[in-house]
């Protein structure tokens, strides 16, 4: 009989009870603490001041209201993305396409605002550009809802390889013909076509800060809403907590589904048209491809699919955003790189932190004894027992 010693890990990871509250408030700071250390730490090994650059971050960022208005342009894409990718998430639908939807949202207020021109005045055809852009992402998310729905396909990668679609498209509406999304009256290299002027969103003053963040900021408190206080949101909490447990209650999982991604992309579609209207109303592919969708991902998870939570995370990494610029020309310019560092970093040790409030490790205090022959295994002699602690 051949014995030997079986090797167990020295560490359990299983479901926590639930979390204390100061475990709560502490693992979040905690994380977003180690994380700037860690970030500290890449800076010194590449010859930058940690401290010179923080300082800048913040004082680019926050140190006036022009900074703080660029800061909160920059958050506003996001936050609806975010809110976009959130929704979905809430019940285990992983839209991962919030990119394409926003192309798509950009591309239909361009050719309605251009369809439009002069026929309707600004206090109407804002809101219709608004609610087009809407439509073109409920439409390019639709594709995803009905294979979802009707053929059980993955979302992830229905959502996921759209996104090179509508790019690719984009760019073939102002590269590769001449449809109405190309301006032709300019010579050169292709440029996209401008809307009206009076479709453009009015400005806060004199800074880039436009209306479209409290358009973003009212979608928050409407998603907030409907989740908390609506059947629509009770549905969806049934379904999180168990998919089973919504059949046996009597939910249609295919009609929620439908429903979940069709409002997951009216709002990545809603941050298209706003990033058109608030950005010079001139529909560029270049601009329109810039990651939007996929840094929603992040916004997501580090307001832990939050709405309100979402608007903080966004505000932090537009702040990192409109730094990364500014620190390009000081006297040891900083690659804008680091601003993608430093945000993979937020979201790595954030949602490291949201883990342990849901899981905890369990240490064994002792090694298993001497492993024993199959046969012998229902013999008699007694198992090693295990001491833990928490």
């Amino acid at each position: 009989m051949i014995r030997g010693r079986a090797f167990r890990w020295p560490v359990v990871v299983e479901p926590r009870p639930a979390a204390p509250l100061w475990l709560k408030v502490v693992l979040p700071i905690g994380s977003i603490g180690l994380a700037l250390v860690v970030v500290a730490a890449f800076l010194v090994f590449r010859s930058f001041n940690p401290l010179e650059v923080y300082v800048e971050i913040v004082k680019t960022a926050f140190g006036s209201w022009f900074g703080f208005a660029d800061t909160l342009t920059s958050a506003t894409p996001l936050i609806l993305t975010g809110l976009a990718v959130a929704f979905a998430f809430r019940v285990r639908l992983w839209n991962i396409g919030a990119e394409g939807q926003l192309i798509f949202g950009a591309i239909a207020a361009t050719g309605f605002g251009v369809w439009i021109g002069d026929i309707m005045p600004a206090p109407i055809g804002i809101p219709m550009t608004l609610l087009a852009g809407m439509f073109g992402g409920v439409f390019w998310v639709a594709l995803v809802a009905y294979g979802k729905a009707r053929y059980g396909v993955n979302e992830i990668l229905t959502s996921l390889m759209l996104n090179f679609v509508a790019v690719i498209f984009s760019y073939y509406l102002v590269d590769g013909t001449t449809s109405p999304w190309r301006d032709t009256t300019l010579p050169g290299h292709p440029v996209g076509r401008e809307v009206a002027s009076f479709l453009e969103l009015p400005r806060v003053g004199t800074t880039r800060l436009h209306w479209g963040f409290f358009v973003a900021i009212l979608a928050v408190v409407a998603v907030f809403l409907v989740l908390r206080h609506t059947r629509l949101g009770f549905t969806m909490r049934v379904m999180n907590s168990s998919t089973k447990a919504a059949h046996y209650s009597g939910i249609s999982i295919s009609s929620l589904t439908v429903r979940v991604l069709l409002i997951s992309g009216s709002l990545a579609g809603l941050a298209g048209v706003i990033e058109l209207l608030g950005r010079g109303g001139r529909f560029s592919p270049e601009g329109f491809a810039a990651g939007l969708g996929y840094t929603g991902i992040v916004v997501a998870a580090l307001g832990r699919l939050n709405p309100f939570g979402i608007v903080v995370s966004a505000v932090i990494l537009g702040a990192v955003e409109n730094a990364a610029l500014t620190m390009q020309s000081m006297p040891n310019p900083i690659p804008i790189s680091v601003s993608i560092i430093v945000q993979g970093t937020l979201i790595l040790f954030v949602v490291g932190g949201a883990t342990l409030l849901s899981y905890r490790w369990r240490w064994i205090r002792r090694r298993a004894g001497p492993a024993r022959a199959p046969a012998a295994a229902t013999g008699a002699g007694a198992v090693p027992q295990e001491g833990s602690s928490t």
